[in-house]
């Protein structure tokens, strides 16, 4: 049997999009819940977090891409349920729907938790929203955190030059943190996001060629010493 990982990410401070189809209710009602009781498990308020319903499982990767290019989320929980019928319409469905919202997390930088069951029999969708730590409504948001803190992570490993400048209260860490929440809660136009980042390496080669310059001296140093 497979089990969801045990650790519980943060998401306090954090803001969270969940888009749910209404088809099958009777299933997204309890992923619903699974997600609500799993962000309040790690700390997110009832303010943080922003619920759009759409029609079916088709519409979730649209909903989840105005969510993420908004920047008013550090993640997105898409949350539905396919049932095969006794057409291949099911197969459609859910390939659009899996492929959409991957596309979504890639293009938008925003992690987006994958709550959409595909299932055989309505029974096992009912079996996989009922409450408990089986709820895939609940994985799907704890994912979601899981993913933007270690984006978040290893943004701070690229900031981490600053801690070679003093900052009375602030670590790399921190900063960088500061500085992702600084663009993700403005909307940005996306035909300047190319921008953003160009400045942003920018920057960071003005940070990397002094300490470049300085470590080429001290090797010519040592080398003359010798």
């Amino acid at each position: 049997m497979k089990q969801a990982p045990g650790e519980r990410p943060s998401a306090r401070g954090l803001r969270v999009a969940i888009v749910r189809s209404l088809f099958n209710a009777a299933v997204t009602d309890g992923l619903l819940e699974g997600a609500r009781a799993a962000l309040q498990e790690m700390g997110a308020g009832r303010k943080a977090v922003t619920v759009v319903d759409v029609p079916g499982a088709f519409e979730l990767p649209l909903a989840a891409r105005a969510a993420a290019r908004s920047r008013r989320f550090d993640a997105v929980v898409a949350l539905g349920a396919v049932i095969r019928g006794e057409t291949d319409h099911y197969e459609h469905i859910a390939r659009e729907a899996a492929g959409g919202l991957a596309r979504v997390a890639r293009q938008s930088g925003v992690p987006v938790g994958f709550g959409v069951l595909t299932v055989e029999r309505e029974e096992q969708a009912l079996a996989r929203s009922a409450p408990g730590p089986e709820n895939k409504g609940g994985e799907a948001a704890r994912a979601g955190f899981e993913i933007f803190l270690h984006t978040a992570a290893l943004f701070s490993i690229m900031i981490g030059l600053f801690n070679l400048i003093p900052f009375p209260a602030l670590d790399g860490g921190r900063l960088s943190f500061l500085i992702v929440e600084a663009f993700r809660r403005r909307p940005v136009d996306p035909r300047r996001e190319g921008y953003i980042h160009l400045v942003g390496f920018a920057l960071l080669l003005l940070l990397l060629v002094p300490l470049t310059m300085r470590d080429i001296g001290r090797i010519v140093q040592t080398w003359l010493g010798r």
